[in-house]
């Protein structure tokens, strides 16, 4: 998915610091939240044919082919 793929040529040395420190900070207190909320989620797993008609209603299914993805 040119230009945002990833390539051979990510490697850790190249991701500031900072910015994984960050990200840490943000994922680990929303992974927290989510798993110290006395509240169920409020989605559910969805079949197959529900996330195909969610595909199709939202015209994805062209881009979802080309990143390599099949769409029954």
């Amino acid at each position: 998915m040119p230009p945002w793929s990833h390539t051979t040529e990510d490697t850790a040395d190249k991701i500031p610091p900072d910015w994984l420190r960050v990200n840490a900070m943000v994922y680990g207190q929303l992974l927290a939240r989510i798993l110290s909320d006395p509240e169920p989620l409020p989605g559910r797993r969805r079949s197959s044919e529900e996330v195909v008609a969610s595909v199709r209603a939202a015209n994805a299914e062209v881009e979802l082919r080309s990143m390599g993805f099949a769409v029954r």
